[in-house]
């Protein structure tokens, strides 16, 4: 059995169960004494894994020394990963599958009673919860999420010997499996809660700021630190290594620092994660620690609005064919047809709005405008909050939904789209950067805005996949992309047909949401071979700047200086063969370091500006009629 400490309390957002296993197995021991030298101080003594067992037992050690109950919310998931605490020479990597929990409830917070509900998984993989004498049908998410009322906090403290027997008659904790080992991940995020964008000088809140830390600090627990379910290979799991993230963003406030809260939450400050990480110590037996408790810098490359580079995530500014592809949309039949149909129902918020907008702008034309004012006031405004209610709140997100889903997406128009082809050229020069570098690039971040998020979706036809990614993604929601092998490795693959790529979707930052896997290009597959990935992806993508000059019909001036730039294109990260059976080839270190300041330049932060939002037009294949106040919120909500 591994008995995990609580104690201390780990002062950090969201701590996971790998960084409580880290503490108990790197045990620190002030004021120790060494027999031979007679020096005194602060001493860590490691424990490590020489034999690991078939079945884990895992206890965290939730009782106080005054006999109550350590409620500390310890998150963790369906698998666990121990590889770091074996001994040296030990057999890697050692990963375990979550198979059951014990949840302890009571409502005094007691040890010493309660209620006990076991949540555990059968062979063929279903899922069961035991509660008393019932018996139901479970998800996984049931056994990592289970809330009781005044507590949430899954695994007993097993105090008592008779619990355990029945842990170990029921099933036991875990049980190693081959599973996958994650070699890279391209990230897209959208930046958190903000004032409206209707405004100049618009800015991140605090919540926004937050939202987008917690989002980065899942990341960190699903992929980065010591013990996380699919732990990146040879990540650096507490002091970042530079070789290894990128991260970019338009050359725009808040966008800069959606990428900086978020990588706040994906490599904390050191002294957050132990003070053997955070200290530095000096000849003359000083300890230091860096400025911030041990804050880690790491750069978010930008890009302003009239350079090259700035195409990769806001590819429709500047666009020409985007913009008379959306301006299309205010004769089509469907939108004349909601802009009478709704008018009445705008009608009532032009009290509200008289000392923003005209009252005669406050129609289905400003769909968005109208929606992210009081949606924001809905938030930060009491006074306009109970004046909206939330099915009329519900309704204008419907009718953004449907605008904005319309001037991103066309089948006869993909000029609509093209701010979604660009990001597919962005990503897949990532990826290939990763398997170009053996692996070496490891997580690659953008930040960006909705409008993005839509044009991909169409682009990749993920609404055969879900009808709801038609509607606007929530704050602070993240789109990613796993580089893969389905196997235990502890190097690099060799082989380009071992590679996979799954897509993953997270609505926001809610609890009760979590990243979910869809298909893409409308194929059942929640991931593709590589090769195949690239071959789909591609075509669909734009890879370089003379491409999207041609397609844009743009005159911009970098369109004019010899459009086929090559620090915009595919071929600096190209793997040079990916034909089936085709080796990974070992590139030169010099090369890498090329290769990585070609992509971070190609790549920079691809700005745009938020300050002046060009208006798009809408597609012709939603909602023909007005929706009713009581089935006009559900159909679209993302936020699952």
């Amino acid at each position: 059995m591994l008995r995990v400490e609580l104690q201390p309390r780990l002062m950090r957002a969201h701590p996971g169960l790998s960084a409580y296993v880290r503490q108990t197995l790197k045990e620190k021991i002030d004021g120790y004494r060494c027999g031979a030298c007679s020096r005194s101080g602060q001493v860590v003594r490691k424990h490590t894994v020489i034999d690991a067992p078939e079945y884990l037992l895992v206890s965290l050690k939730r009782f106080n020394p005054d006999g109550s109950k350590n409620t500390s919310r310890v998150h963790y998931g369906e698998h666990f990963n121990l590889s770091s605490h074996l001994e040296d020479g030990a057999q890697a990597p050692l990963k375990y599958q979550l198979m059951a929990t014990i949840n302890h409830g009571d409502q005094a917070r007691k040890i010493e009673f309660g209620h006990y509900i076991t949540v555990l998984k059968g062979p063929s993989g279903t899922w069961h919860m035991i509660n008393d004498q019932s018996v139901r049908r479970a998800k996984a998410t049931d056994a990592t999420n289970i809330r009781f009322p005044d507590l949430g906090y899954n695994f007993t403290p097993m105090k008592q010997l008779t619990l355990l027997a029945l842990w170990v008659a029921l099933v036991g904790l875990a049980s190693p499996v081959l599973s996958e080992t994650v070699l890279g991940l391209v990230i897209f995020t959208r930046h958190g809660d903000r004032t409206a964008k209707f405004f100049q000088g618009y800015h991140m809140t605090n919540l926004g700021a937050s939202q987008l830390y917690a989002s980065g600090a899942d990341f960190r627990r699903q992929y980065i630190e010591d013990g996380s379910p699919h732990q990146i290979l040879n990540i650096a799991p507490d002091a970042y290594r530079s070789s290894e993230i990128w991260s970019g963003a338009p050359d725009q406030s808040i966008l800069l620092q959606t990428a900086t809260n978020f990588l706040q939450g994906l490599y904390p400050p050191l002294a957050e994660l132990g003070r053997d990480v955070a200290v530095e110590t000096l000849v003359n037996g000083s300890d230091i620690v860096a400025p911030l408790g041990g804050y880690q810098y790491i750069p978010v490359h930008g890009a302003s609005e009239r350079e090259p580079d700035t195409i990769w995530i806001k590819g429709d500014e500047e666009c020409p064919a985007y913009t008379a592809a959306s301006k299309s949309y205010d004769s089509s039949a469907e939108y004349l047809s909601t802009l009478e149909s709704s008018r009445e129902f705008y009608s009532q918020f032009v009290p509200l709005l008289e000392n923003i907008m005209p009252a005669a702008d406050v129609t289905y034309a400003h769909a968005f405008d109208i929606f992210d004012l009081l949606n924001v006031a809905s938030i930060h405004n009491a006074s306009i909050a109970s004046a909206v209610s939330a099915s009329q709140l519900a309704r204008l997100r419907f009718y953004a939904d449907q605008s904005e889903w319309a001037h991103n997406q066309n089948v006869t128009q993909p000029e609509r789209s093209i701010g979604g082809r660009t990001l597919a050229g962005a990503i897949l020069r990532q990826l290939r950067q990763t398997v170009s570098s053996q692996g070496q690039l490891k997580v690659s971040l953008f930040a960006g805005s909705y409008d993005t998020f839509l044009a991909f979706f169409a682009s990749t036809n993920l609404t055969a996949a879900d009808p709801n990614f038609s509607g606007l993604p929530s704050y602070a929601s993240s789109m990613s992309f796993e580089l893969f092998v389905e196997q235990n490795l502890t190097t690099f693959p060799q082989e380009v047909e071992d590679l996979r790529v799954r897509f993953l979707f997270r609505n926001g930052t809610v609890d009760s949401t979590s990243r979910v896997a869809y298909p893409l290009f409308g194929r059942a597959e929640t991931s593709l071979p590589y090769e195949r990935f690239v071959e789909e992806l591609g075509s669909r993508a734009i890879n370089n700047v003379g491409e999207w000059c041609a397609t844009c019909r743009a005159t911009v001036p970098f369109c004019s200086q010899g459009n086929g730039d090559p620090l915009s294109g595919p071929s600096s990260a190209n793997v040079g063969n990916t034909g089936r059976g085709s080796k990974l080839t070992a590139v030169h270190g010099g090369v890498i370091g090329a290769v990585v300041m070609l992509a971070v330049l190609a790549l920079g932060a691809t700005g745009f500006t938020l300050a002046r939002r060009v208006k798009r037009t809408r597609s012709a294949s939603r909602l023909p009629s007005e929706k009713t106040d009581s089935n006009s919120d559900a159909d679209r909500d993302l936020s699952r």
